[in-house]
């Protein structure tokens, strides 16, 4: 009687990282709008289930952790110094807030060459309104020199959210240093010195 073959048992579970990766890979080489989790599904050998069940779509793929560095921008505006100056207490607490998943600079990486590569998605980017935003524009009408509605407090929160965001595109493109310093330069060059009620 000849010897049976081996079964082959399943294959190794699948990780949520490993689709993500995966995911990310795929939105970076064929374009995120070309790519279909089915295409994620057939890289990674499993089907369309399995990927659902780590992710809920390709949009919470790229846009994962956004929801945590806004929660801790508006922590860290909350809770900063009140005998430190204001742009000093504002900039820490922009750079703090740069958290990124996993603390994977790989994901975060692919994540922003995905998102700029995708004119919708840096659409998004672009939008205003975020919790975020209104922390900043709040925090800079009580302690910087203006008038509570004074337009400065408002542009200054759209110009950091600009320079935090284009501090992390140079980052992905040029893959030098850590993202944080590339945030913290970019908003040095905005915040440049401590304004004056002067101007």
């Amino acid at each position: 009687m000849a010897p049976k073959a081996p079964r082959r048992g399943r294959p190794p579970a699948t990780s949520r990282r490993e689709v993500v990766r995966t995911a990310l890979r795929l939105f970076d080489e064929r374009g995120f709008e070309a790519t279909t989790l089915e295409d994620v599904a057939a890289a990674l050998g499993v089907g369309r289930t399995t990927v659902l069940r780590h992710v809920e779509s390709k949009s919470a793929i790229v846009w994962e952790g956004l929801e945590g560095a806004e929660e801790a921008l508006v922590d860290g505006l909350r809770d900063a110094p009140v005998d430190r100056p204001w742009r000093e207490a504002l900039l820490e607490a922009l750079v703090a807030g740069q958290r990124y998943p996993d603390d994977d600079l790989e994901l975060l990486r692919l994540r922003l060459l995905v998102i700029g590569s995708e004119p919708a998605l840096r659409g998004v980017v672009a939008s205003a309104g975020t919790a975020g935003d209104e922390a900043v524009e709040a925090f800079a009408a009580a302690r910087g020199p203006w008038a509570a509605d004074a337009p400065e407090p408002h542009a200054l929160a759209q110009a950091t959210r600009a320079a935090a965001v284009a501090g992390l595109a140079w980052w992905a493109r040029s893959g030098r240093g850590d993202p944080r310093d590339a945030v913290r330069a970019a908003l040095v060059a905005v915040l440049g010195r401590e304004p004056t009620a002067a101007g």
